[in-house]
C-alpha cells in the first residue's frame, strides 16, 4: 500500500459576509486563490474586481504564499509575527510592489482578514488534512454459488472425506442388530443399586459416632488446659519485682515537661504575674527565691492558691494580685506591675480568590462591549483561581491573553504572559474564553489582561 502523502501546513480561509460564516474551504494543493464573480474564480464574491477579471489574492510562488493587495483595501494580519494593516503597509516604502499591487511572503504561523468588496476573506494555515481514499470500484452482483466459484481443492476434498465417513457410519447402525434389555437385565441393575444403598446406611452411623467421639475429646482437653495453667503461664502470673526509680532520670522528665507544655508555661507565667514579677517576655523555670515553684506538684498548689483555672478555651485568673481577668489562647497577659507574657500562634487565616481587570485593547471597535462580556463571566475566572488556591494558597499575579473575535466567538486564543507561573490556571482561563459569546460585537483582536490576587479573611 502506497504511503498516504502529506506537507506540512495547508491555507484555509473564510467568507464572512454580513458577520455570517458563508463558507470554510482548505485550499487543495499548492495554487494561487482569486475571489471574483466569474466560475473559475477560486472563491465567488459578489464584487472582486469586474464580472470578468477575477482579482488574485494569494500566489502560491517558490514553495510558499505571497498575500496581494491594492491600497483601496482594507485587512489586519501578521506577518513574521508582527501585526500589520493594509493602510500602513501601503505607505511604507520597503513594501515589494508588482504592477499597481502591493505583494508580502507569508509563512505558517501568519494570519489575518481582507475586505474584498462586500465579503471578509479570513485566512490561517493548518494542518494538512489525511488524503481520502479513492472510492471503491463497483462491481455487478454475482449470484453464482460461491462453491462453484471458487473451486478450492482442499475445501472439496475434505467434504467429499466427510461424506464417506458419513456414508460408512449410517450403513453400520443399519446393519447392525439392536440390543434387547430384558427383565433379568433390568434385576440384576436393581439388586446391585440396592446393595450399595444398603452399605451406605449400614456405614453412617458409625460415622457419626466417630465424630462425636472427637469433638468430646477435644472438649476434655480444653477443660484440662484451664485447669492445670501451663509452667509459663504459671511464671508470667507472678508479680514482677518492683523497679527502683533513677533520681536523675525524673529530673530530667520534669524538666522536658515544663519546658514542652504549653498550659505549664501559661499557669507559670500569671503565678509570676500575680507575684509582681518585673521581668517580661521571659517566663522562668528555675528557682527564683523562697516562693518559687520546684515542680508539678509545688505548681498545682501555687495555682490553687492563686485562683486560676483551665475553662477549656484559655486560663482566667481569680484573686491572685495583679490579675487582669480572662486569658485568651492567643495572647497571655502579666499583672499590673509588669508580668511575664507568653504568646501562642493565631489561627490561620482564610484565603479566597480575586480578580481585577488590568486593562483590555479591541481594534475592531467599541472596547465596552468586551469589557462588559468579561465582567459577565468574572464568575467563570473566580473558579479557576479558586481551583489554584487549593494547590497553592498563594498563586497570585498577571495573566495577558489575546484573542480574535470572528462571528461572535472567540477563536485563537492565546497566552501572551503569564506572572502567576500556574500552568492550571492559564489552561482554565484559556477554556473559559473558548465558551464566551460576543453577540453584536464587531470582528477585532482583543488583548485581555487580568490581574490575580487572592483576599485574606
Amino acid at each position: 500500500m502506497n504511503a498516504i502523502a502529506t506537507q506540512a501546513k495547508v491555507l484555509k480561509i473564510g467568507i464572512v459576509v454580513d458577520d455570517k460564516l458563508v463558507e470554510e474551504r482548505v485550499v487543495a494543493g499548492q495554487q494561487p486563490v482569486t475571489m471574483g464573480r466569474s466560475s473559475k474564480a477560486t472563491f465567488q464574491v459578489a464584487e472582486a474586481g469586474t464580472e470578468t477579471e477575477d482579482f488574485l489574492l494569494f500566489i502560491w510562488r517558490d514553495g510558499k504564499y505571497y498575500l496581494r493587495f491594492v491600497p483601496s483595501m482594507k485587512g489586519q494580519f501578521t506577518l513574521q509575527g508582527e501585526k500589520h494593516s493594509i493602510a500602513k503597509l501601503s505607505k511604507a516604502e520597503s513594501t515589494p510592489k508588482e504592477g499597481d499591487a502591493f505583494v508580502v511572503v507569508l509563512d505558517e504561523e501568519d494570519k489575518g482578514f481582507v475586505n474584498v468588496g462586500p465579503a471578509k476573506v479570513l485566512f490561517r494555515f493548518v494542518e494538512a488534512p489525511v488524503q481520502a481514499l479513492p472510492p471503491p470500484v463497483e462491481t455487478p452482483m454475482d449470484f453464482r454459488p460461491r462453491l462453484l466459484q471458487d473451486d478450492d481443492p482442499v475445501f472439496l476434498g475434505m467434504l467429499g472425506m466427510m461424506s464417506a465417513l458419513a456414508l460408512v457410519f449410517g450403513l453400520w447402525v443399519a446393519n447392525s442388530e439392536p440390543r434387547k434389555l430384558t427383565l433379568a437385565d433390568m434385576g440384576e441393575d436393581l439388586r446391585a443399586r440396592q446393595k450399595q444403598i444398603a452399605k451406605i446406611i449400614e456405614q453412617a452411623p458409625k460415622a457419626e459416632k466417630a465424630e462425636k467421639a472427637k469433638e468430646k475429646e477435644k472438649e476434655e482437653e480444653k477443660k484440662a488446659d484451664k485447669a492445670d495453667p501451663k509452667p509459663e503461664e504459671v511464671a508470667k502470673a507472678k508479680p514482677s519485682e518492683p523497679r527502683k526509680a533513677d533520681p536523675k532520670a525524673m529530673e530530667d522528665a520534669r524538666k522536658r515537661v515544663e519546658q514542652t507544655s504549653a498550659l505549664f508555661l501559661a499557669v507559670q507565667a500569671r503565678i509570676l504575674a500575680g507575684r509582681g514579677d518585673a521581668s517580661r517576655g521571659t517566663v522562668s523555670l528555675l528557682g527564683q527565691g523562697a516562693d518559687d515553684v520546684s515542680g508539678l506538684s509545688g505548681l498545682v498548689q501555687k495555682v490553687q492558691g492563686t485562683g486560676v483555672t483551665d475553662n477549656g478555651s484559655g486560663l482566667r485568673s481569680g484573686g491572685a494580685p495583679g490579675g487582669t481577668g480572662q486569658i485568651g489562647i492567643g495572647e497571655i497577659r502579666g499583672g499590673a506591675d509588669g508580668g511575664a507574657g507568653l504568646t501562642v500562634a493565631p489561627a490561620p487565616k482564610i484565603v479566597k480568590p480575586n480578580m481585577s481587570d488590568g486593562g483590555a485593547t479591541f481594534d475592531g471597535g467599541d472596547v465596552t462591549d468586551v469589557k462588559n462580556v468579561v465582567k459577565s463571566q468574572k464568575g467563570t475566572l473566580l473558579a479557576c483561581h479558586e481551583n489554584a488556591l487549593k494547590t497553592n494558597p498563594k498563586v497570585a499575579g498577571k495573566v495577558v491573553v489575546e484573542w480574535v473575535v470572528a462571528a461572535g466567538a472567540a477563536t485563537d486564543i492565546h497566552v501572551v504572559d503569564n506572572t502567576t507561573d500556574d500552568a492550571g490556571l492559564e489552561s482554565c482561563v484559556v477554556t473559559k474564553i473558548k465558551r464566551w459569546k460576543f453577540t453584536n460585537i464587531p470582528d477585532g483582536n482583543v488583548r485581555q489582561t487580568f490581574v490575580f490576587q487572592p483576599k485574606e479573611e
